[in-house]
């Protein structure tokens, strides 16, 4: 997309002579005319520029997020399957209070 704001930009450096061309056989007004838009469209360039630059900005935040958060899954992920056996090895605990502080009095 900053490639295409580019190439747009090079051609609004070209009106330019033939503005010049214009401004010696046009009018004052036709000049006018054209400058206003001239300048009118390079600010809106600018503003796209501004605009892409900023979504370019986020998209690699975006992505050093998901990269960290990758990283941290996979770590996860590796201690789950290193201690799977430990974990499946243990008896489930019934959801009533009074099981809890057994296993919690036998562990201790």
């Amino acid at each position: 997309m900053t490639l295409k704001i580019q190439k747009c930009e090079a051609m609004l450096v070209s009106p330019t002579g033939k503005g010049q061309q214009i401004l010696e056989e046009g009018s004052a007004a036709d000049c006018n005319n054209i400058t206003k838009q001239l300048k009118s469209m390079k600010r809106k360039l600018q503003t796209l520029r501004r605009a892409v630059d900023k979504q370019h900005e986020q998209h690699e935040k975006a992505v050093e997020k998901y990269k960290k958060l990758g990283a941290e899954l996979k770590t996860v992920l590796d201690w789950l399957n290193a201690n799977e056996t430990i974990v499946s090895s243990r008896p489930l605990l019934e959801r009533d209070p009074a099981s809890v502080e057994k296993e919690i009095e036998k562990h201790k």
